[in-house]
């Protein structure tokens, strides 16, 4: 397979036999980034990686000498920065005395090229397996796992519908689900509002699937803590003025009128901004909405800042931090481009998964619920999913692990700011 380069860097990335030769580069020499770093006697040292990531290499063009020209497609840079962070952490491992053998593969974002990755024994016999990206390979690649009994972890897309009764997955991210039930809970601890509106439109299938987890969890909050709250549905339906609010808010200052716009739409979200923030002198509104909002480039800050707005992020980068000014310094060293959150990502999860591997050997994945991981950026706390059908009165079965860690994240000074980290 050929060389993978792009813009600006050339990528040490040399597959031979699918086999990923470990270059050498500066080395990140931080303090231990996780709880449970590893000890100069840990006796699980020899460690096969299989990872499938979707390079999309037959996208990129090559000259006569069969190298890579021009720059490098955008279908290929998600896996290429996940690649950078974790190539920073295999050299962290492999100094720490690890002799780590790592199988790459592009997986050209086919179902089809997964089965045949599959049927190799190096991705059989692997410690564990990191990929593949997309919903409709983790679904072949999970089923897969189940049946060779590998685990697998899911990298970047946090879906836990794609397994059922399988221990063998793991997703690295948390999922929708997930963030409602976080977003939720602190909403109830930290504010004790009487009322919650849920601000969404019965036409937009999405928002009507998460104002519906919202729902559920109230129910269950009922039964469990016998809450006096009361979740509102605001939409077209229910109130043919739902752009106008403000019959709805407290009118006492001194109250929260707490709002949850379940809505992926930047448009749509940037609407309701506007109205709110028209309301905002009458009344004190907090906003809480979804972690794509961060990635809205048309939502103005201070706009958020005014209405307390708050959002749930797996992942969080300190400002002016030592320890990521360091990685970002050594990155750019190495691979002459900038980190990204991707980089982090796979930087975090590499090491945080060769620690356990350290710890535990070849059946650490049995014991990631005992142990949780801060990395740079991202933390991790692996949880069951429990099935939707279980019988809670009975025996629970689950369908796979989801890092269920989360950050809630507040716009102050210009920036995003964790106040629950």
């Amino acid at each position: 397979m050929r060389p993978v380069s792009r813009t600006s860097l050339t990528l040490p990335l040399f597959l031979v036999g699918s086999v990923l030769l470990l270059l050498g580069g500066p080395q990140f020499s931080g303090k231990s980034l996780f709880a449970h770093a590893a000890t100069t006697d840990s006796l699980h040292r020899e460690l096969q990686i299989a990872v499938l990531l979707p390079f999309n290499t037959e996208l990129i063009e090559y000259d006569s000498l069969n190298l890579p020209v021009g720059k490098v497609p955008q279908a290929s840079l998600l896996a290429l920065n996940y690649y950078e962070g974790m190539m920073m952490a295999l050299d962290s491992l492999r100094h720490r005395g690890m002799r780590i053998t790592v199988h790459v593969y592009d997986t050209y974002s086919d179902t089809a090229r997964i089965q045949a990755l599959f049927e190799k024994k190096e991705v059989q016999k692997a410690d564990f397996i990191l990929g593949p990206v997309y919903g409709d390979e983790l679904r072949v690649a999970a089923s897969l796992a189940k049946h060779y009994k590998v685990p697998l972890f899911s990298p970047v897309v946090a879906t836990t519908s794609v397994a059922t009764d399988n221990p063998y997955y793991f997703v690295c991210n948390a999922s929708l689900r997930t963030h409602c039930r976080t977003l939720y809970d602190f909403i109830l601890k930290e504010y004790h509002p009487a009322k919650i509106f849920l601000l969404y439109r019965e036409g937009a299938e999405q928002e009507v699937n998460i104002a519906r987890y919202f729902s559920q969890l109230e129910k269950e909050m009922e039964q469990v803590k016998k809450t006096s709250r009361q979740l509102i549905p605001v939409s077209e339906k229910t109130n043919p003025g739902y752009f106008q609010v403000d019959s709805l808010f407290n009118p006492d200052t001194t109250a929260d009128n707490i709002v949850i716009i379940p809505s992926p739409d930047e448009y749509f979200v940037n609407t309701m901004v506007k109205n709110l923030k028209g309301l905002s002198g009458r009344f004190h509104i907090v906003l809480f909405g979804l972690p794509k909002w961060r990635y809205f480039s048309s939502l103005d800050n201070d706009d958020l800042e005014l209405l307390h707005t708050c959002i749930s992020s797996t992942s969080w980068k300190p400002r002016e931090d030592s320890l990521c000014e360091r990685f970002d310094s050594l990155f750019q060293a190495r691979w002459t481009n900038q980190s990204s959150e991707f980089a982090y990502a796979g930087y975090d999860f590499m090491l945080f998964a060769g620690q356990q591997f350290l710890h535990n050997g070849k059946t650490f994945y049995r014991h990631l619920e005992n142990y949780t991981g801060a990395g740079l950026a991202n933390r991790y706390r692996f949880e069951p999913v429990l099935n939707p059908g279980t019988d809670t009165s009975h025996q629970r079965m689950f369908d796979c692990y989801e890092n269920q860690q989360l950050n809630i994240l507040r716009y102050e000074n210009g920036t995003l700011l964790p106040v629950q980290h």
